[in-house]
């Protein structure tokens, strides 16, 4: 068996790292010339801790990151709502926050054979008996499957299915990194901090490097102006306390990303024929649950797995989507309601009274199952 993996991000390099594991032939295909470092910050859940663990990768990335203890919703004092629980539930992974760059690079290099060829976008493909033909560029390739991880915008979707749609949650995002060294209180947890139609979130994933993002409710297709682009974000989180200012004020101006966030509306399903979509090429979410690249790495794990034990494609990605649906329709579902939710003006304060008086042993049942990796399963 020969895999093709279109895209190679996190859920793309994820993905050959598990077929390498498993011994499965993979080759990858990316559309940018160079593994350069983009992004900006990243939390890696638990559950995706738990397959870079069966990696043998964990440690690297848990090395290159910072570890926190907690996750915390606050109002614009940053007083947290919620109780303190700690993530690394019955001894198991915490969050590790880590520049996304970052993690690329551990995912990459640990490649064992660097099966992956650049500037290489995806065209097509055709299905020719049993096989799949693949345009890449100028390149023509032939495997038993292609797997599409080629994310939000993946053109692997839109070729399976066209009418697949995405859908705009009403808010626009930045993204950026300070060179900033927080007081000890902030430096292990996640804070996200909650206005009216807006939010503000940061933690540390380095020594003196902070990674935020900040959400408002607003149209989409704006622009960055550099220029002026540091001094409308402070005006905007001006009544935020202290250090939202400061880490504004530390992130260059042209650091900064902007993306309007959009989750794709469910798919009826995610293969057809030998090709299979995989994280947000097939289940793209808003951000909101810190699930997004999560999802994609426990997609790496399942499908793998499967892989190596079913030969028929199409056997193969129905015991996929039947392992991986339940959970990622919850997962898109939650994430797009508790955005949604957060920047209704009106139902904001019954969210907040709500986390007040969730019990701890809730949150802990909660995110156990949000967490779960199972070790075995079957089709």
């Amino acid at each position: 068996m020969k895999v093709i993996i279109a895209g190679a991000g996190i859920t793309g390099l994820t993905t050959a790292l598990s077929l390498q594991k498993m011994g499965i032939p993979f080759h990858i295909y990316e559309k940018a010339p160079r593994m350069e470092p983009v992004g900006a910050g990243i939390w890696v859940a638990p559950n995706a801790m738990k397959v870079f663990e069966w990696l043998d990768i964990a440690r690297e990335v848990k090395q290159a990151g910072v570890q926190l203890d907690r996750v915390q919703i606050a109002g614009r004092d940053l007083k947290p709502l919620n109780p303190a629980v700690n993530l690394a539930i019955d001894g198991g992974y915490s969050i590790t926050s880590i520049h996304r760059a970052r993690l690329q690079e551990v995912l990459y290099h640990n490649l064992s054979a660097k099966k992956i060829s650049l500037n290489k976008a995806y065209v097509n493909h055709e299905q020719t008996g049993n096989q799949v033909k693949v345009t890449f560029g100028n390149t023509e390739v032939t495997g038993d499957i292609l797997l599409g991880a080629d994310g939000l915008h993946s053109i692997v979707r839109n070729h399976l299915f066209p009418d697949a749609k995405l859908r705009y949650s009403g808010q626009t995002c930045w993204r950026g990194v300070a060179k900033i060294r927080l007081d000890d209180h902030f430096r292990s947890s996640c804070i996200e901090s909650w206005g009216r139609r807006k939010r503000f979130g940061f933690s540390v994933i380095g020594d003196s490097e902070v990674y935020w993002f900040a959400v408002k409710s607003m149209a989409p297709h704006g622009n960055n102006d550099s220029a002026t682009l540091k001094e409308k974000l402070l005006d905007t989180f001006s009544d935020f306390a202290e250090p939202v200012s400061s880490i504004i004020n530390r992130t260059p101006p042209d650091k900064i990303i902007r993306h309007d966030l959009y989750d794709l509306k469910r798919l009826d399903r995610w293969h057809t024929g030998n090709v299979c979509l995989l994280g947000d090429a097939a289940h793209a979410m808003t951000p909101n649950m810190g699930q997004g690249a999560a999802q994609g790495v426990e997609d790496a794990y399942y499908i793998s797995n499967i892989l190596s034990k079913v030969a028929d494609p199409a056997k193969a990605f129905a015991c996929f989507e039947n392992h991986r649906r339940k959970k990622v329709d919850l997962v898109v579902n939650n994430s797009w309601r508790f955005g949604q939710l957060s920047h209704n003006p009106l139902l904001q304060p019954l969210i907040k009274a709500g986390i007040r008086m969730t019990p701890k042993k809730i949150l802990i049942k909660q995110m156990q199952e949000l967490y779960a990796v199972p070790e075995k399963f079957s089709c």
